[in-house]
């Protein structure tokens, strides 16, 4: 599984909040896809298209939404909040992005036109 990129995984259990998906259906690593995100008529050993990030709580997850960028691109992204610890970058997810502390006194809300950030790391 790739963090940052879209990819198809298999589906290999599901549980009421979503399924859990792997490269392989013997495979011990898997990642959840939240029951909202789950295709309609998906069942085990169905193939989907996801996209790999990590939650707020630093916890991969899969997503079906397609993101502003992936890992290595670049996109002007709109700043939704700029404060002590950082600015949150809106890429397309249902988390905003925080970057970094070091930036965020550039910053402020609203459409930055010259910022191009390089996603490198989730």
């Amino acid at each position: 599984m790739k963090l940052g990129e879209k990819q198809k995984l298999i589906i290999t259990k599901e549980v009421d909040f979503g399924v859990y998906l792997a490269e392989r259906p013997q495979d011990r690593q898997t990642v959840l896809l939240p029951a909202k995100q789950v295709p309609k008529d998906a069942a085990i050993g169905d193939e989907v298209e996801v996209f790999l990030y990590k939650d707020s709580k630093d916890r991969l997850i899969a997503t079906t939404r397609e993101p502003y960028l992936a890992m290595g691109g670049f996109a002007a992204l709109k700043v939704m909040e700029a404060n002590d610890i950082g600015a949150f970058l809106d890429w397309g997810l249902e988390n905003c992005e925080r970057f970094s502390k070091l930036y965020s006194q550039q910053l402020c809300q609203g459409f930055y036109p010259a910022l191009f950030w390089q996603l490198a790391g989730l």
